[in-house]
């Protein structure tokens, strides 16, 4: 049996309704399993053809200096271990 489809068992009516079931089942799990991606479109690549340059979205980026947390302090990258 994959999926509900087992064929040669119950009636007719009940069968196809657990393939409609099965169907619309599958068409969710792979409608929920579809993630598009945000990232902003390379507009270069070096001779590997590793991206190395992106347009610009206008979004905010740690490196700007513009993103806050809670109490207020400047997000930067990398490890601080004096950070509380």
């Amino acid at each position: 049996m994959f999926l509900g489809f087992s064929p040669g068992v119950g009636n007719d009516e009940e069968g196809s309704m657990k393939r409609v079931i099965s169907l619309l089942i599958a068409l969710m799990l792979l409608a929920m399993s579809y993630s598009a991606a945000y990232a902003d479109k390379p507009v270069a690549v070096d001779s590997n053809g590793v991206e190395i340059a992106w347009s610009k979205s206008g979004c905010t980026t740690i490196q700007s200096g513009l993103l806050h947390d809670s109490l207020g302090r400047v997000l930067t990258t990398g490890y601080d271990e004096f950070w509380l």
